[in-house]
């Protein structure tokens, strides 16, 4: 018996619809049921109007899903789901087999595109996807025919294709745009990858007016460079903590904030009270503080850091202080407390600081010589900035005793050094 297969068949907007209802009839019941109650409606009375209300549901997430794909520029994951809605019965699919043989699974878009093309609900979904696709292809291989022409051209269509979208959804539009001129740059041989036209600074500078996405403002500050962007930046930035962002994302946006500030208050000219100077050293404070919040564990003491130098340019040196004896205390031991409590007393002549290292080496488990050692080095700094004789005895006392333990650990522990 001779089997005829026959090319699929393509569908229109009102088969497709009844397709989709005849599938959540029999295999969505419980979904079916959830509309229902939403609705305030009995399933089994308003049978229709619930099987339309899903419709319409399922349509916009097929909708709001394949936008989603294409624009995150997995448009392989738009064919997928617009094959989905394709409803290939076997027939189709033997037919499809017959044709393409063993690699059929790859080439499907063609049928998912011929299946469709009468469904007019889904025309500017397609028409993104394809063009989306189509900008991949030139960005991902060298193609001799890629123009400036072309550019423009894809970047036309990107904007041109009757969909509403939000303005992240834009964002990503012109994100795409602007890697194409990237692209277009890097072939002429007279730019390297560090150039930026104007063409695609233009498309940067909306992305930046439009997402609140850190790693597309990210993008477009590296691209763009400080000297072209602080301003569109530090605006994208804010505008990004207006809206909901994941601790981690909170972290970066305030960091980078304070970082741009920070690099502005070095550059401005002279530190007075209401100057630019003192304002952009005010907010990088104010960000490093917002960006310690939500900071992780090993990234906290980078940004105190990074306070104290603010502080340190600004000439605050009792919040230099402050920070400098949290970074002792909560984040260094042993030695290194000990070598910072001695700095904070020799940039503030405040000997209280002397009196604090000397304690925590005596309460340290460093090795008894190396204790003795960082004594001998607080004692000598408080020598010199202590006035009141009696005091000074007493710490020269101090010090001719280390001396005597010192020379008395090292003739009974030859090997002491080792412990050093």
């Amino acid at each position: 018996m001779k089997v005829s297969l026959k090319e699929p068949l393509p569908l229109n907007d009102e088969t497709l619809k009844k397709l989709i209802q005849n599938d959540l009839d029999t295999n969505q019941q419980p979904y079916l049921a959830e509309v229902a109650k939403r609705y305030h409606l009995d399933l089994k009375l308003n049978h229709e109007v619930v099987l339309e209300k899903a419709y319409e549901e399922q349509f916009m997430l097929i909708n709001q899903q394949c936008i989603a794909n294409t624009l995150d520029e997995n448009t392989i994951g738009s064919y997928v789901l617009l094959q989905n809605i394709c409803y290939f019965n076997n027939q189709d699919l033997n037919y499809i087999k017959s044709v393409e043989g063993e690699n059929w699974a790859l080439n499907m878009v063609p049928y998912v595109e011929n299946r469709l093309e009468n469904v007019q609900m889904l025309k500017p979904l397609f028409n993104l996807t394809n063009v989306v696709n189509e900008a991949m292809l030139y960005l991902t291989d060298n193609y001799l025919n890629f123009s400036s022409y072309k550019a423009n051209q894809l970047k036309e269509k990107l904007e041109n294709t009757n969909i509403i979208f939000s303005d992240e959804e834009k964002a990503k539009l012109y994100f795409i745009s602007s890697k194409l001129y990237r692209k277009l740059n890097v072939q002429n041989k007279y730019f390297n990858d560090n150039y930026v036209d104007t063409q695609e600074k233009d498309c940067l500078d909306k992305v930046l007016s439009l997402t609140s996405d850190y790693k597309l403002i990210s993008y477009c500050q590296n691209r763009l460079g400080e000297n072209n962007s602080d301003k569109k930046v530090i605006r994208a930035y804010k505008k990004a903590l207006t809206k909901k962002q994941t601790r981690n994302n909170s972290y970066k946006i305030n960091n980078e904030l304070a970082n741009i500030y920070f690099q502005q208050s070095k550059k401005i000219g002279y530190l007075t009270t209401n100057s630019d100077k003192a304002y952009s050293s005010d907010q990088a404070i104010k960000y490093y503080m917002e960006a310690y919040r939500y900071a992780q564990k090993e990234d906290r003491l980078p940004l105190l850091k990074k306070m104290t130098d603010v502080y340190l340019m600004t000439g605050k040196k009792q919040e230099w202080k402050n920070v400098k004896e949290v970074i002792a205390m909560k984040f260094l031991k042993g030695q290194a407390r000990c070598a910072m409590l001695n700095s904070i007393g020799d940039k503030t002549d405040d000997i209280t600081f002397y009196f604090r290292a000397i304690e925590e080496c005596k309460k340290s488990k460093l090795s008894p010589f190396l204790k003795l050692d960082i004594m001998e080095n607080s004692y000598k700094k408080l020598l010199v900035k202590v006035s009141d004789k009696e005091e000074k005895q007493n710490i020269e006392q101090q010090l001719h005793d280390i001396s005597l333990k010192k020379m008395k650990y090292l003739s009974v522990n030859k090997f002491c050094k080792k412990n050093y």
